[in-house]
């Protein structure tokens, strides 16, 4: 969980009023807080205010961006909260924010008053609301939106999975708006996605060409390389039967083949590029956790488990868990079968006695010179099997 993400997570919670220092946020880290804090009314017993600290004087404005304010106020107002200088710890300032710059301390501060669900239970539990990430993306702004995609979904299989599933909302968006047409009645759910849903059309476009940007530019694993060539080898198939459908009209007969031949050109450009290598947190512990666990979990087939090996999994698994809940909230729209294979390190066997003395090994090849000969052969099977692996 990412610093902005903690800061949210205890607004929502405490539901108190709260003084936010945001030193060293940038405009995409502040834009993710104020989205995840505010994107839903806060419980809270009485009207609360919660104050971010955007800047300062000479001792202090090299820890803030001299953006930030603006970057605050701008994500403030994608939620639809209005700048009220007036604004005060009243109900009727609910939904609202007001910059301060104070002369005597010489910090510059920006002061929300949220929208909130007062709860008059003295046994309140007040718990922070969520969204899901595909959530968030449709609610959002076009500029929030750019700034999560930007900083939660950052690879070529990401943006392509949220693509996805920005289309499917927007086919139900486009039947919603026939059924209002024919004056249907909307569902609760229907009625929700229609008025939370903004400048769909816009992010869908900008993701496109984000996910043709890394076509272009070869900013794909291998795996991605992999899927990418497979899709549009299925357009090119396609296309070529369309070639056909089209009989004489040369003028679409000329248009379907510049398009195959561009799709061709583009699939030899990715099969001659190098594929990048992604990093992603704690893929290596999870996969060796998980080979464990698998290890262990052939033992119980076959009955050899002990106790002791069924507690390890147990802990192996809940590990897994652990490290897995926290991959999803780094890694948004993160597809498994999009990602490199994880290779596990080879454990080396221990070495018997007899190849432990390192002298003993040097004076047998000086007594013997005929035993030299196998050694030089190693080598040369070495590089060939070497040459097989690039070629692959």
């Amino acid at each position: 969980m990412g610093d902005h993400e903690k800061a949210a997570e205890v607004i929502r919670r405490e539901g108190s009023s709260q003084d936010v220092d945001l030193a060293n946020y940038d405009s995409s880290a502040a834009a993710a807080l104020i989205f995840a804090a505010f994107s839903r009314p806060i419980q809270c017993q009485e009207m609360i205010r919660i104050s971010f600290l955007v800047g300062g004087g000479k001792k202090v404005r090299q820890k803030y961006s001299p953006t930030l304010p603006k970057d605050v106020s701008a994500a403030l107002q994608g939620l639809e909260y209005e700048e009220d200088k007036g604004a005060s710890l009243d109900i009727s300032s609910a939904g609202s924010f007001k910059y301060q710059h104070n002369t005597d301390t010489d910090l510059k501060t920006i002061h929300v008053f949220p929208k909130v669900e007062i709860v008059k239970d003295d046994n309140n539990q007040v718990t922070p609301g969520s969204l899901s990430p595909t959530q968030m993306c449709i609610e959002a702004d076009l500029d929030l939106f750019i700034s999560l995609v930007k900083t939660k979904a950052t690879s070529f299989g990401q943006k392509r999975s949220l693509l996805t599933e920005l289309k499917t909302r927007m086919e139900l968006i486009d039947k919603i708006d026939q059924k209002l047409i024919a004056m249907e009645a909307m569902t609760p759910e229907e009625e929700e996605l229609y008025n939370g849903a903004k400048q769909m059309a816009e992010k869908i476009g900008w993701l496109q060409a984000e996910c043709q940007t890394h076509i272009d530019t070869l900013q794909l694993t291998k795996t991605e390389m992999s899927h990418v060539i497979e899709s549009v080898d299925k357009k090119i198939k396609k296309l070529s039967l369309q070639i056909i459908e089209v009989g004489d009209n040369e003028k679409k007969r000329k248009k379907l083949e510049d398009i195959k031949l561009k799709l061709a050109e583009q699939i030899d450009k990715i099969r001659a590029g190098d594929p990048i290598k992604r990093t992603i947190k704690h893929e290596l512990d999870i996969a060796k956790l998980e080979a464990l666990a698998d290890k262990i979990g052939m033992k119980m087939e076959n009955n050899t488990a002990t106790l002791d090996d069924m507690s390890e999994r147990n802990k192996a698994l809940r590990k897994i868990d652990t490290l897995k809940a926290e991959q999803e909230d780094l890694y948004w729209f993160d597809n498994p079968n999009m990602r490199d294979p994880v290779k596990l390190p080879k454990t080396s066997k221990p070495k018997s006695k007899g190849s432990a003395s390192g002298s003993s090994s040097w004076s047998t090849v000086s007594a013997n010179k005929s035993k030299s000969q196998p050694t030089k052969n190693k080598g040369r099977q070495t590089g060939n099997a070497f040459a097989g692996l690039a070629i692959d």
